[in-house]
């Protein structure tokens, strides 16, 4: 089994908005939860913080509305 630095293997985020803020989820490629939490809606701080848990392959977006 090849293992890799913490910071070496991709991640993919997952965003959930909401009116306060947006939950934010960080999967790494095996679909281990890296963070999930609510950051305030502010693209840089969103992306520093998916981005401390590696490099980004991807990003899915849940869509509300009635």
């Amino acid at each position: 089994m090849m293992h890799h630095p913490l910071h070496s293997v991709p991640v993919t985020v997952g965003l959930d908005y909401s009116d306060q803020a947006v939950r934010v989820c960080v999967l790494d490629s095996a679909g281990d939860q890296r963070l999930n939490r609510d950051l305030f809606n502010n693209a840089g701080a969103i992306v520093a913080a998916a981005s401390r848990h590696g490099p980004v392959r991807g990003c899915v977006i849940e869509g509300g509305g009635e």
